[in-house]
Parts: structure tokens; C-alpha cells; sequence
């Protein structure tokens, strides 16, 4: 007899938004392009199903006249910083509904290269910075947006973004050079110190070497996207690391902030309905469903309770097959990216 798969959500209800975690996470992409639909909705999802709570988005490549929208249910909070002149650079920033948010000010640039974002989160005053630098003359930028910042920060400063520079080339850059002169980084970093900014991925991997961008011109791999928080919190931070994307041409980079909002509560399982698109998968299901009922139909059972405990049976099934096609995903961007 075939049970129908669908009694199986009468079983497990699921809350439909994200539970709040006892750290705020923040995520920075150079998207390189967000011009048509099918790519906003890719990142949308992308950023979702990696629990991103703040996003920081850089070379949107959104028109100021003519912008798309990227919003959506799951990101309602969105902030965008475009050039006007044309469709290139482009930085926004997007806030989960999964985090309490309180919007206090906002300042944008008409070149499109900084967007400012002022507002509390879960309750603490932050200040975000999301910064997309030109490919030459990075420290004169960076002077000019960093000398603007500091009138408008208040209370926790988190800086991300595309640098466009591997800030110590010997750790930074997969050949170990760099086509900027020593001196010229040199002035990068003193720059940072003098704003008491810290590269969160560094401080958490002192000794580790890895990139977050290709340039086939150069044949290099190199370190140019980069987290900053203030000295005087970095007490806050948890984590820092690089996510692996077939998404962009750069690779997504993470950190964590410690927030007073309140732990998870118990996990729920929720069925991947996309299995059941399976055939394979559902085949499996329903042998294991005629199995189960072949076996312990008897009559020394209640009907109820083999009833109940049939759905034990298909959160095992959908469970093994999920796990071989999370599997089957890593191999194949593994190679992809070889």
C-alpha cells in the first residue's frame, strides 16, 4: 500500500523565519553584476541558505534612474549606493527579517563606491560601512571615504568590502608579489591603524594563506575582500572566514559578531520538497513506506501507533538521500573549481 508523502508536514510543523542566534552574521560579495533577474534571485537565495543576517553587496552595477528592485520577504531592510553616470560600481546593503532592526540615517555616494549605514541592531548601535575601492589609486579613495566615516560613526563600526589590494602580498597573493610598490601598501596599512581598523579574517588566521579572487591576467590568486572592525570591538568578534562560489568571480567572505540576541531555540527538521522532484528519491521512499507497513502491520501492533511511527521512516529516507546530494554538490563544484 502507498502512504502519500505529503502527511508527512502534518507531523512536523516548521516555523517560517529564521531563529535568532546569539551572534549576528555578516557576509561581503563583489557580485559582479546584478543586472538581471535570475542573478538577484540567485544571490537572494544564496544568501538565505547561508543564514546571512547582514549583507554586504559591492559592483551591483545598478543604475541610480533605473534601479532594480532586491528586495524581497526574507531581506525588506535594503540600502543601495549607485553611480550616476552609469551602470557600473554600485554597493547596497541588505538586512534579514531574522534580525531586529531600527534604521537611524544613511549616506550614499554619487560615484557609487561607499554607503554608510547608521541603526541598531538587536538592540546595539552599529555603524556599516560598505566600501567597493577603484583598481588604481586605492589609498587616495580610501582616505577620502575613511575621512568622511568618521564624522558620520557612532557606536560599533564594521567596515567591509572589495579593497582592490592584497594588503601583505606575501600572505596574501598566491605568487607572493605584488605590482604595488612596497611603500605604497605601506600606507594602506598605516592608514587602517591610524582609524584603528583590524582585518578580521587576518587576526583570526594569522598564518593561513587563502585568496578571495582569480585574475587571469595576472594568473594570481589574491586577498581582496576584507571585513574591518575597531580595536575597541573586536572583544565582539567570533568567527571570520571565506565561503567557496561558482556565484561570483569572488569568493563570499563571513564574519560573526557576538550579539545580545537570544540563543536558538530546539532545531526542527523540515523536508526538502525538491526531493520529492527526485525520481530516484521518491522511488526510494516509497519502497522504504511499503516496507515499514509490510513488516509491522501485524496484528500485535496498534494500527495507530505504526500509523505514527511511519514518519520516522521518511525523514530517515529523505535524511540519506539529502546527505548524498550535499555530497554529490561538493564533488562537482570541487571539480568545477579545479
Amino acid at each position: 500500500m502507498f502512504i502519500p508523502i505529503v502527511v508527512f508536514f502534518f507531523f512536523f510543523p516548521f516555523s517560517s523565519q529564521i531563529e535568532l542566534a546569539s551572534s549576528i552574521q555578516f557576509a561581503s560579495l563583489n557580485a559582479n553584476g546584478l543586472n538581471t533577474p535570475e542573478k538577484r534571485s540567485s544571490l537572494l537565495r544564496l544568501l538565505w541558505s547561508k543564514k546571512v543576517q547582514v549583507a554586504f553587496i559591492q559592483k551591483t552595477h545598478f543604475r541610480r534612474d533605473a534601479m532594480p528592485s532586491l528586495k524581497s520577504p526574507r531581506y525588506p531592510d535594503t540600502y543601495h549606493s549607485c553611480f550616476s553616470g552609469s551602470k557600473s560600481r554600485g554597493v547596497s546593503i541588505l538586512i534579514a527579517r531574522s534580525v531586529p532592526w531600527e534604521f537611524l540615517d544613511v549616506r550614499t555616494d554619487d560615484n557609487g563606491r561607499f554607503l554608510f549605514l547608521k541603526g541598531r541592531l538587536a538592540g546595539q548601535l552599529y555603524t556599516l560601512a560598505n566600501v567597493y575601492l577603484p583598481n588604481t589609486k586605492q589609498l587616495r579613495a580610501l582616505t577620502g571615504i575613511l575621512s568622511r566615516l568618521d564624522d558620520f560613526a557612532e557606536g560599533t563600526l564594521l567596515v567591509g568590502g572589495d579593497l582592490n589590494v592584497a594588503l601583505d602580498p606575501l600572505v596574501d597573493v598566491s605568487k607572493g608579489t605584488s605590482h604595488l610598490a612596497y611603500s605604497y601598501l605601506r600606507g594602506m596599512k598605516q592608514l587602517l591603524h591610524s582609524h584603528q581598523l583590524i582585518d578580521t579574517w587576518r587576526l583570526l588566521n594569522p598564518e593561513v594563506k587563502d585568496f578571495t579572487f582569480y585574475s587571469a591576467a595576472r594568473d594570481s590568486y589574491s586577498r581582496l575582500d576584507y571585513f574591518l572592525l575597531r580595536h575597541s570591538a573586536v572583544s565582539l568578534l567570533a568567527s571570520s572566514l571565506t565561503d567557496p562560489l561558482t556565484f561570483s568571480d569572488h569568493e563570499m567572505l563571513h564574519v560573526s559578531l557576538k550579539s545580545p540576541l537570544p540563543a536558538p531555540k530546539s532545531w526542527q527538521w523540515r523536508l526538502n520538497e525538491s526531493l520529492l522532484q527526485d525520481l530516484e528519491v521518491a522511488q526510494g521512499v516509497h519502497t522504504a513506506i511499503s516496507q515499514y507497513f509490510e513488516t509491522n502491520q501485524t496484528d500485535d501492533v496498534s494500527p495507530l501507533s505504526v500509523w505514527a511511527a511511519h514518519k520516522c521512516v521518511i525523514r530517515g529516507e529523505s535524511i540519506k538521500h539529502g546527505a548524498r546530494r550535499k555530497k554529490e554538490m561538493a564533488v562537482e563544484i570541487s571539480h568545477l573549481r579545479k
